[in-house]
Parts: structure tokens; sequence; C-alpha cells
């Protein structure tokens, strides 16, 4: 039998980022966004991974499952590229 453990709040920590990490993912609702921790519970990365999974033709487009960063503006250009992956109209003629 197989069980289904909601992680949705695993990475959100209170902290100085909640502001910009709720603006993040207010903006790009298809991703989780969240940061990981150090063991010393110090804020490292900043992660986005996509709510749904990616077929191989997309994932062979240049889109990802899970982007990290080491800034927020360095994740939201990321998150930038793979909307505009997402768009193409090169994408699109190869997945038609």
């Amino acid at each position: 039998m197989s069980s289904y453990r909601d992680a949705s709040s695993l990475h959100y920590f209170e902290g100085p980022d909640e502001e910009e990490l709720h603006r993040i993912r207010e903006r790009y609702a298809g991703w989780r966004i969240w940061r990981s921790r150090s063991d010393h519970q110090e804020p490292t990365g900043w992660y986005a991974t996509r709510t749904q999974d990616l077929t191989s033709e997309q994932f062979a487009a240049g889109l990802y499952r899970t982007i990290d960063a080491n800034s927020s503006t360095e994740l939201e250009q990321l998150l930038i590229r793979q909307q505009e992956l997402a768009a193409s109209p090169y994408r699109a003629a190869r997945l038609a």
C-alpha cells in the first residue's frame, strides 16, 4: 500500500527572506519555491521545483524539473528562461 506525504511545507522556514519567497511563489504558481538550510540552519540556496512532471520531449527541449540559484534574482532569471523555453515556437514545433 502506498501513501502520500504532503511535503509542501518541508522547506518553508520563517526567516528574513519570507517576503521575497512569497513574492516569487505568487509570480510562478507552477513551481514550488524554497530555500535550503545548512547544517547550522542558515539559509543557503534558492530552489524551484515544478509542481508537474515533464515529458521526455520537454526535458530534451531544455526544461528542468528543479532549478537552483545563489540568489532570488538569479532564480527569477532562470524561471523566466524556463518560461521562454516552454513558449518558444521552436519547442512547440518539436513537440507537435
